[in-house]
């Protein structure tokens, strides 16, 4: 970016690191290649890099959710991400170096889920929120932008996913595996590697002009 300097490695924090989920893929993968990030502390002054991998969802149909799960739901997918990028912002701002936003969202954000409602509520406003941020803050030196993957293997939610979906249509297990399955025209899904590939790229000078974007990882699917 015109103006900004910008560090081949960068220094930052994972929000959302948990047993076996993507932003724990992340965190290896990017210190593996030399990056210094960290799960453990609160965004610092010298940090280039936020990479926001919080979420959660609860399936039930509208007029039988909970407030308490839809409230969740939206506090986890949304307001906690803006949160964080408040403060990650007022921390980095007076700094004259490229700093990079990366979100995890989700498909949700533009396509109907069953008994899903809040949740894609929430991914479509935090894919909202980016846009705007990307365009307010880019003078300022910031990069913003949303990955946005379909069904994504061997995660902590695709697990309680599926479970879910058990309860929602009164499925057995197998059922359940068939059903979330589906969305799969390519014949595989995509990986937690996979993704850690596709941040370790929007961190090269070259993707800058992805800042504002929603990347849809739809993998040949609507």
């Amino acid at each position: 970016m015109k103006g900004f300097k910008e560090a081949k490695k960068k220094k930052g924090i994972i929000v959302g690191v948990s047993d076996n989920n993507i932003g724990l893929a992340l965190l290896h993968h990017l210190n593996d290649k030399g990056h210094d990030m960290t799960s453990h502390r609160f965004p610092e002054e010298d940090d280039d890099l936020l990479i926001l991998c919080n979420g959660s969802t609860h399936l039930e149909w509208i007029g039988d959710q909970k407030k308490a799960d839809m409230d969740k739901t939206v506090h986890d997918n949304l307001a906690t991400s803006m949160n964080i990028i408040e403060t990650f912002v007022r921390q980095t701002r007076h700094r004259k170096e490229v700093k990079r936003i990366i979100i995890m969202g989700s498909m949700a954000y533009n396509n109907v889920l069953n008994g899903s409602a809040a949740y894609c509520a929430a991914k479509a406003g935090i894919n909202q929120y980016a846009k705007c941020a990307a365009y307010e803050l880019a003078k300022e030196g910031y990069l913003v932008t949303v990955i946005n993957p379909g069904n994504v293997l061997d995660t902590p939610m695709t697990a309680s996913v599926k479970k879910q979906l058990e309860y929602l249509h009164r499925m057995d297990k197998l059922q359940a595996e068939v059903y979330w399955s589906k969305v799969n025209n390519l014949g595989e899904f995509i990986t937690k590697k996979d993704i850690a590939k596709i941040v370790e790229f929007l961190l090269k000078p070259e993707a800058r002009f992805l800042s504002g974007s929603s990347l849809d990882l739809r993998g040949s699917n609507r």
